[in-house]
């Protein structure tokens, strides 16, 4: 991944919160998906 690209991350219902509600927003049984962008990339001396 290069920086400034992004990604989605999709995420089953059962691998996220599966039969549980999370707030008024993620309902029982929902798939998620994370986007992300990369910012930047750092090394142990930065």
């Amino acid at each position: 991944m290069r920086v400034g690209s992004k990604r989605q991350l999709p995420v089953p219902a059962h691998l996220a919160y599966g039969e549980r509600q999370m707030g008024e927003h993620i309902k029982p049984h929902s798939n998620l998906i994370f986007e992300i962008e990369l910012l930047e990339v750092l090394t142990r001396d930065d």
